[in-house]
């Protein structure tokens, strides 16, 4: 099943940002891997997305940027920026592609105290995709230079709006928390105005439909919240920590009878974890989960979920995510394989394999070998298109970041790649073996 490209990431590259000094750029496959020694600057990769996503989401405007949010937080915007022996980046670069179509790229940097979006280019795609359209826009252009970025096609709609109008629309850059555009402003008559922007990207949207598990997926709760979950929303984009609307999620597909909670159960089965789960809304505001203490066929004795192992807890939240996404949606997981089992790593990339499947895009940030070994499995058992994953390796050579990327051939192999964990554990038996001789 090819999976269905819809206001979906497929590219992202930064610059500038800690240890990402020289532009580094990954392609967003259905499957997408990031590992790499510890600081090499894996999470430093997708951190700028998150940024963006919580300064979107904020119900407030904080700026240009929210630094210290619920996805991440930081005290100062030079705690992004790349430093050096010899200098520090002024500012930091964040670009992406939408749909393989239309590109959007944003510099952020502080002037005068003041956090601002210092540039903005955005590429689209047009007339079957032998065309480009440019724009380009800086914080301190001015009037003139702001028409000259005017689209011919624009052009035409402002002739067809000015024709009996004598005077030239004013225009103006606008910002929209971290993006900014250009504004066309047209005063027909006094107190009747219309604006008209461009490009006609719309960025936010596809930044909102990330969904975050971070490495540490909180604490298991004896209740949690009641959260809205947007259920007419087609972007199915929830703001701030996803962890805060598993429970509603369940309880909505336990009253529902709906088979994505079969579904969750199945995989927590898969993974030794447990085999049932439920739900209990205490009141208006607390939700309460209960998992089965037994793995094996018969009665279910139901316990809180604070009173099980970190492992149901810990990966209950991912699990739900991946059936929770839609097609084309990003499901970002940082280290899936936390509190789990060595057999339940390697299980769970059949459980990858089904996501993609049904078209949800996954990026995980993993050391796991054996989460690698299974997605190799799956491709050599042809459950899976090796062109529909990538392996992208993050190393710090002195002291910068750099990325390289590969794919699986059709037996799940790849080629001459830094992938260091085999060797680990070559090394590791052989030692155990020289000792228990010598």
């Amino acid at each position: 099943m090819k999976p269905r490209l819809h206001n979906t990431l497929t590219s992202i590259s930064i610059k500038g940002y800690k240890s990402i000094n020289d532009e580094q750029k990954i392609e967003l496959k259905p499957l997408t891997i990031l590992v790499g020694t510890n600081s090499s600057g894996k999470s430093s990769f997708i951190q700028p997305i998150l940024l963006l996503k919580q300064t979107i989401e904020e119900s407030y405007d904080p700026g240009a940027l929210l630094l210290n949010g619920p996805l991440a937080k930081f005290s100062n915007f030079e705690q992004l920026l790349h430093k050096s022996k010899n200098n520090r980046a002024e500012c930091f670069e964040v670009g992406f592609k939408v749909d393989n179509k239309h590109t959007c790229k944003f510099t952020y940097t502080k002037k005068n105290d003041e956090l601002i979006v210092k540039n903005a280019t955005y590429i689209t795609k047009r007339k079957n995709d032998k065309e480009y359209e440019k724009v380009n826009i800086d914080h301190d252009m001015n009037t003139e230079e702001m028409r000259e970025q005017i689209p011919s096609r624009v052009y035409k709609v402002i002739n067809e709006l000015v024709e009996n109008n004598k005077e030239k629309p004013q225009i103006r850059i606008k910002r929209n928390r971290c993006f900014i555009s250009l504004e066309l402003i047209f005063d027909f008559e006094e107190d009747l105005k219309r604006g008209i922007s461009f490009p006609g990207a719309r960025p936010e949207i596809v930044i909102k439909n990330l969904i975050h598990l971070p490495g540490l997926r909180g604490n298991p709760e004896r209740t949690y919240p009641v959260t809205n979950l947007n259920r007419k929303d087609e972007l199915v984009s929830l703001p701030g920590k996803f962890e805060r609307y598993v429970a509603s999620i369940l309880h909505m597909w336990k009253n529902e009878d709906n088979e994505k909670a079969v579904e969750v159960e199945k995989y927590l089965e898969l993974l030794d974890l447990t085999n049932k789960i439920g739900t209990n809304k205490i009141n208006d505001t607390q939700i309460e989960i209960n998992v089965s203490t037994n793995v094996d066929e018969g009665e279910d004795n139901f316990v809180n979920i604070a009173d099980v192992g970190l492992g149901v807890s810990q990966t209950l939240p991912v699990l739900v995510a991946l059936v929770y996404a839609q097609p084309g949606q990003i499901v970002y997981i940082e280290q899936p394989e936390i509190h789990l089992h060595p057999r339940g790593q390697y299980i769970f990339s059949q459980i990858i394999q089904e996501a993609v499947s049904r078209g949800v895009r996954v990026v995980i940030e993993t050391h796991s070998s054996l989460i690698i070994k299974g997605i190799q499995t799956e491709v050599a058992n042809k459950k899976m298109n090796p062109k529909h994953v990538s392996l992208n390796w993050f190393r710090r050579v002195n002291g910068e970041t750099e990325v390289e990327s590969t794919e699986l051939d059709s037996k799940g192999t790849f080629g001459d790649w830094p992938l260091d964990f085999a060797n680990v554990e070559f090394e590791a038996e052989i030692k155990f073996i020289q000792a228990g001789v010598f």
